[in-house]
Order: C-alpha cells, then structure tokens, then sequence
C-alpha cells in the first residue's frame, strides 16, 4: 500500500508537468495571436466591404411654440436617405500570401473584387411627402470597408455609362472608413435610367474577407489560391470547390433571407457594426491549427501514463520483479517529454513529422531504458513497440475530427477487454501473498511496529 501511494504522488507530480505544458501551448499560442496583430497593424486587418449604397441627404422642418414668447419657432434637422441596389453581383480574385515574423507567420491576401449592378428607377414621393419637408441635398454613393489603409487601388465609378470619380472619405459619419462619388440628382431621376452601376476595388487585407449583401438579389463568386478556407458568417455558399490550387465557391443570398432592406432607415448607428450585418464570409486561416491538435493530445497524456503505470504494477505481480518508483518517475518523465517536443518541433516542421519524431524518440528512449529495468530485450521491446502501437492510434484519433469520440471511446473499451481478458485466470490473493512472502524473505519478519524480531 505505501508504493501505492508513492506512484499516485508520481502521477500527481506528473499530471503538474503535463499541467505546464499546457500553459506553454497556450503561451504559444499566444505569440501567434500577437503576430497575427502586429501583421494586421502593419498592412490593414480583416476587411468587411459594404457599398454601393445610394445616399441622398434632405432637411425637414420642425414647428413648435415657445411658451414664453408665444412665437412659433422653426428647427431644420438634417437626414439621410439610404436606398439600396435592387441587384448586386461581386466576383472577386485573392491571392494569399504568408507573412512570417520570428517562426510565426500570418496570411494577407491581394483581391480584386469586380463589383456591378443596378440601382433601378429611384422612387422619392414618399420622402417627400413627409411632413415638414424642406428639400434634397447632393445625393452620393458610398463603399465603406472595415480597414481603408487596404485600399490599394480603385477604378472610377460607372453609372448609367458615365465615369465619376472616387473621393476620400465618406461624409456620412455612420460608416467608419472608405470611398464616396457625388453624383448629380437629374442623372438618377431619369426617366430611362437603369441606374447600372460597375467599378474595381482592389484591397488588402488579413485572415478574412467579407462581403455585405446588400442587393435584393446579391451574389458573390470568389476564387483564391488559398488550399484552406473557412467558411464562416450567417450565410454559407451554396457551391464550393477545394483542391490543391485553391478553392472557389459562390454565395447567394435576397432580401427575404437577410431582410436587409428593413435594417437601412433614417438611423443606421446600431446597424453599420460588422457583427449586426450579415455578410458573405471566408477565413484564410489554417483549419485546425497545431496548438489546437497539441493541446488535443495533451488531453490524453493521462491515458498513456495510466496504462504505463498499470503494466508496471501487473508485471510486477506477476514476473516478481520490483520496480523501483523512482524508475516509475523517470519513465513518466519520458512520457510527459513528449508532449514538449511536438510542440517545440510543430512550430518548424509542421505537427505530423513533428508527432513522428517525438514519438520514436520517446519510445526509443523508454525501450532501451526498459531493456535493463526489465531484465531482458523483449520485455522492453515489447513495451516499445505497444507504445508506439498507443501513438499510432492517437494520431489517428486527433486527424479523425468527427470520428475523435468514437475512436476513443472504441480505444478505451479494448484495453480494457484486454486487461480483463489477460487477468481473468490470475488469483489476486496468490500474487498478492506471494509478493509479501517475498519481502518477507528478503527483509526478515516484522513486528506489529515494524521492527524485526530479535535473533534467538
């Protein structure tokens, strides 16, 4: 009972350790996060395009009597009109690149996004019937982005064949950055206009790109060379295709699906933030990232050190042959060292020869330790290779995303069988008075106080 207690302080002792290599990872993970920032602060971030939205600014009167002079005072408040395109079709390039600092790196992405449409005939009778209208201002179109310092290049704005160009700024303090091109009112009041609309935005960004649909009728068609999107946001697409070059895929999405055309009134402030507007969106991240998968095998580190422990014990009983637990302790010490070199060798050379590498080493340095302990070749061979057995399935189970829980759970129930099916013919209480026959030979007999019996 107190070696029993011994090993259990080794595996508390050791759980610590496993307990610091997870917060390595996380550190790690970390220093990653912050390249990602520092990446982003010195080009431009994530970047959210919203636009073309036509907006017509109008002032309105507001009476009311001052009750201490009696007189009748007139207010003018100014407002915005915002009126959205009937239909908006954006195809788009991204050319991903990696951009490193120290062994860290992050993707930034070049897209030309082609953008084209209509805005339709541009109905004002009931703006301008509303009480207190006074009259119309200079209307405008505005295209915001999440980040302006990615704009890294613009064609003029097209409108009903007409080139117009591309101000700085957008006037309107609802959006935060971007572009705006005046327009001149009697060119969207035609009667034959069509309001069609085309330009070319080429912008920079990191990690993600979206796109708001504004359109009652929106598309978006984007091609990369990026072999790893992940499609996020409130709407997928509907079609996609990934293979070695990159990925393309093609969204779609209406007015009856986002109701967007509900969310543009006279105060868009709770509107315009980029979590509130559904978007068509894409991450240029890696899917699954190598902390994300080490500190998924760090999970079952307990596993391997608890079946490591329990073959030590039953060999033990059985071959009477006593292992010593500061050799428990430096056994586990290998097992938790490998934990520690997949993630330093993960951040060179990618996690599967990284797994690889840590695996064989560690299970070549517990073999040939076990050789002597054990007091033969096969018996540590033989736990080399059921190690080894162990890493292999547990790769299997971290690449297996969706079949993690099945697979482990599977695992588990066959060691078990097979503990269980290998000791069911074993006599417990023979091994267990035999072990203390043996002490007793070696040591002498013992008093009630521990003390040996004093010769006769």
């Amino acid at each position: 009972m107190k070696k029993a207690g011994v090993v259990f302080a080794i595996l508390l002792v050791l759980l610590a350790a496993l307990g610091m290599v997870g917060q390595t990872i996380h550190e790690r993970e970390r220093y990653q996060d912050q390249v990602v920032r520092q990446v982003a602060q010195s080009t431009s971030n994530e970047q959210t395009l919203t636009g073309p939205i036509l907006v017509i600014p109008y002032e309105v009167a507001d009476t009311s009597s001052n009750p201490k002079t009696g007189w009748e005072e007139v207010h003018t408040q100014s407002f915005n009109y915002y009126v959205l395109p009937q239909a908006l079709h954006v195809s788009g390039k991204a050319d991903v690149q990696a951009r490193k600092l120290g062994i860290y790196q992050a993707q930034v992405y070049a897209a030309e996004m082609v953008f084209q449409g209509r805005f339709g005939q541009i109905q004002l009778d009931a703006l301008t019937q509303r009480e207190g209208f006074l009259r119309l201002g200079k209307p405008y179109f505005v295209v915001a982005l999440s980040d302006a310092r990615g704009i890294m290049g613009i064609s003029q704005f097209s409108l009903n064949g007409r080139q117009f160009d591309f101000k700085e700024g957008v006037i309107d303090s609802h959006f935060d950055k971007g572009v705006h091109v005046p327009v001149n009112m009697d060119e969207l009041m035609a009667a034959s206009a069509e309001n069609r609309f085309a330009f070319t935005l080429n912008v920079q960004g990191t990690e993600k790109l979206s796109v708001v649909p504004l359109g009652r009728e929106s598309e978006l068609s984007l091609q990369s060379n990026w072999q790893h999107p992940n499609f996020v946001g409130s709407m997928l697409p509907h079609s996609r295709a990934i293979n070695e070059q990159g990925f393309s895929a093609q969204w779609q999405s209406s007015w009856f699906a986002n109701n967007m055309n509900d969310q543009f009134g006279d105060d868009l402030a709770p509107y315009l933030k980029s979590e509130n507007l559904p978007a068509f969106s894409v991450g240029m991240v890696q899917t699954v990232s190598q902390y994300l998968l080490n500190e998924r095998t760090v999970k079952y580190a307990i596993l391997f050190i608890g079946l490591t422990f329990i073959s030590f014990v039953a060999f033990e009983l059985v071959s009477h042959l006593r292992i010593h637990p500061v050799q428990y302790l430096l056994v586990g010490a290998a097992l938790v060292m490998f934990y520690l070199l997949l993630l330093a060798f993960s951040e060179r050379i990618g996690f599967a020869w990284s797994y690889l590498v840590a695996a064989v080493s560690c299970s070549g340095l517990i073999g040939v330790y076990l050789c002597s302990v054990l007091k033969g070749l096969a018996r540590g061979m033989g736990f080399t290779g059921g190690l080894l057995a162990l890493y292999g399935l547990l790769f299997v189970i971290l690449q297996s995303e969706d079949q993690a829980l099945l697979l482990g759970s599977v695992l588990l129930f066959v060691v078990l069988a097979a503990v269980m099916l290998g000791t069911r013919r074993v006599d417990w209480y023979q091994l267990t008075a035999s072990f203390d026959m043996s002490r007793v030979a070696r040591h002498g007999p013992r008093s009630a106080a521990g003390q040996p019996y004093p010769d006769e």
